[in-house]
Formats: C-alpha cells, sequence, structure tokens
C-alpha cells in the first residue's frame, strides 16, 4: 500500500490487476470451516478481489481525496524490460530498488479465482472500498503510512492514550 500511496507506482497500465482480500472475511472463512465438521475442502481459496490496476488508482482516490497521478503509460513489454533491468541494477547497487520484475510481472498474470466454498461459508467478501478504507486506515494508526499519505482518512484516525488507534 505504501507503494501505491507513495507515488512509487505512477503507472498507467493496461492488462494488470491486484489481488486484495479482507483479512475478517478470510479469518471468519476459516473458522466457519473448521467449526462446520464437514470435511475440509482440498483447496479453500480465499483469493479476494481482483482490481484492474487503473481501478485501484481511481478507489485510491476517491478514498484518500489525493491526486495520485498515473503519468507513465506501460504495456506489458515495457514493464518487462524496465523490470529486468532494474533486476540487473539491483545486484550492483547498494540501496534496495522499489522496482523487480517480480513485483512489476505479477500483476499482469493476475486473474479471478473461485471464491465459492468460502462465500458459502460466510458470504460474500465485503466491498473492496471498504477493506482497502480499513486496510489504510490501520496502516496510519500503526506508524506504517505517513499520515500525510491517508488524506481524508486521516479523519477517522484518532490519537488514544496508547498512540493512535482506527476509530
Amino acid at each position: 500500500m505504501a507503494g501505491f500511496l507513495g507515488n512509487r507506482y505512477p503507472f498507467l497500465t493496461w492488462g494488470a490487476a491486484m489481488r486484495f482480500v479482507d483479512v475478517h472475511w478470510c479469518a471468519r472463512a476459516h473458522v466457519a470451516m473448521f467449526r462446520s465438521g464437514v470435511e475440509p475442502p482440498p483447496h479453500l481459496l480465499l483469493s479476494g478481489h481482483v482490481v484492474p490496476w487503473n481501478e485501484l488508482f481511481s478507489i485510491l482516490r476517491r478514498l484518500t481525496g489525493r491526486s495520485l497521478p498515473q503519468l507513465f503509460p506501460s504495456i506489458e513489454l515495457t514493464t518487462a524490460v524496465i523490470s529486468r533491468g532494474a533486476d540487473l541494477l539491483q545486484r550492483v547497487l547498494p540501496l534496495r530498488l522499489p522496482l523487480s520484475y517480480q513485483k512489476a510481472m505479477v500483476p499482469h498474470f493476475t486473474r479471478p479465482m473461485d471464491n465459492a466454498v468460502a462465500e458459502g461459508l460466510v458470504g460474500p467478501q465485503p466491498p473492496i472500498e471498504e477493506s482497502l478504507a480499513e486496510a489504510i486506515r490501520w496502516l496510519g494508526a500503526e506508524g506504517h503510512l505517513p499520515r500525510g499519505w491517508l488524506g481524508r482518512l486521516n479523519e477517522q484516525v484518532k490519537l488514544t492514550s496508547e498512540g493512535i488507534a482506527p476509530q
């Protein structure tokens, strides 16, 4: 999340998507599966929402009220070449680059998966906007994101005697 809210990925990317899973929904699905008394399926997919890259930026803009520009058009081939170059540079640079081939290419191969078993246990996932807003507020409250990056979500994080906590 820091990469997106910190404008480290200002790419206008076609065909890429990110997967987000609401942790509360995921936990409820696991608990329901173990409490059901039914033999668990060999695979319980909790793949979450698949959010196209450009839609993710739109959601983050709506939630935070920040501009989060997408400045550089990027297609899969361009992304692959630039990220391979970053991997090569990483071998000789003393600092950690925010881009690698794996980080850059995974969004191009992300596809929806069947959550039917989990949704049958606990219902559909919460809307992605709710999950992202909660995650961003928590990351800000715990000090993992600078408060300025939260934008209008910053108003929903309050100071407590134990530090910062989401409202």
